[in-house]
């Protein structure tokens, strides 16, 4: 079996293994309600699958997922380019919410309620940031690259977006799909995604720890202020009316922000010496980048490979998309109902 086939297969296992540990996780959630257990249960059951192919594959887990080391500097500026993302994906995720339901809020709210915050980090940011890094940019996208750079980009990314098999979790995991891609290839390292990734998720939990505390804040003094008692509403719902009245917010700072993440983007590349590799991404000789950017090593391996390889789009990863769109239709008209 060649490897592409072989990631299809194993993104059709993460599909089933997602599936039976929602079933694994209600059983468990009868015995012991908590959601952060039932979360971490979840996560590892879906890395078993890439596990497995790992193990069985024998390949060097170092060097299949490009884990390397990335400059100081580098990982402050990888910091700072996921605070200036987040306006985009706020951005994409009000436009989501004006046709679909969020479906994680809630969980994430339980979690942070019921544990500790560094409880809530670790498995909210941390455990996220490292198992599915490694599955759809470590897994798939270094392997779907080496055929074709842009195609590898947009699978990869498309995967990982369904993977969550609801509309509003698709929408901004695919946007971030493709920032994380193209991301790696400025600097040669998952290292930039697993932090980008870690900062953007901890952001979520931190201010969901934090929105309780300071609408109390504010309601106490409101309540002290003759007057002032009906200023503060303390509903967490966001309704469409309040995303459409917002929007000009969201697409002023999502602009912005836009402009500064990819000065700092560029910053990153030029820092590892991969600018022209990544300009060269969307120019006709993208087909050859990872022949020139890898060293001979890689290059008699990725040879050897394409001598075997197939196309990407196996019956396995197809069957495994196309499982994840009626789950994601389902799940919208669940909701709906």
């Amino acid at each position: 079996m060649n490897r592409k086939k072989m990631i299809g297969v194993v993104f059709l296992c993460t599909v089933l293994v997602s599936i039976a540990s929602a079933f694994i996780v209600s059983g468990v959630s009868t015995v012991i309600d908590n959601s952060f257990l039932s979360m971490l249960l979840n996560q590892l059951l879906l890395l078993l699958p890439s596990a497995v192919y790992i193990i069985k594959s024998r390949t060097n887990l170092k060097k299949s997922i490009r884990l390397k080391k990335i400059s100081p500097s580098n990982i402050v500026l990888c910091i700072v380019f996921a605070f200036l993302i987040m306006p985009v994906m706020n951005l994409i995720n009000a436009i989501s919410l004006l046709f679909s339901k969020n479906m994680i809020q809630d969980t994430v709210t339980d979690i942070v309620s019921n544990n500790a915050l560094f409880l809530s980090v670790f498995v909210i940011a941390f455990i996220p940031c490292l198992f599915e890094e490694t599955i759809f940019r470590g897994i798939f996208y270094n392997e779907y690259r080496k055929s074709n750079i842009k195609v590898g980009i947009v699978l990869s990314a498309f995967l990982f977006g369904i993977m969550h098999q609801n509309f509003n979790q698709f929408s901004y995991a695919f946007a971030m799909g493709i920032v994380f891609a193209l991301l790696i290839e400025a600097t040669d390292s998952i290292v930039s995604t697993m932090i980008v990734h870690f900062i953007i998720n901890a952001n979520s939990v931190i201010m969901t720890y934090m929105l309780p505390k300071l609408t109390k804040i504010l309601q106490d003094l409101s309540n002290s202020v003759e007057g002032y008692e009906d200023i503060i509403d303390t509903t967490t719902t966001v309704t469409k009316e309040a995303i459409l009245s917002s929007m000009t917010y969201y697409c002023v700072s999502a602009a912005i922000a836009s402009i500064l993440s990819y000065l700092v983007y560029k910053t990153i590349a030029k820092n590892t010496g991969r600018w022209q590799h990544v300009k060269a991404i969307f120019s006709s000789k993208a087909g050859t980048l990872i022949k020139e950017s890898d060293g001979p090593e890689e290059l008699d391996e990725i040879e050897a490979i394409e001598e075997k390889q197939g196309g990407m789009f196996t019956i396995p990863l197809v069957i495994g998309i196309v499982i994840c769109v009626v789950l994601m239709v389902v799940s919208e008209v669940f909701v709906e109902i």
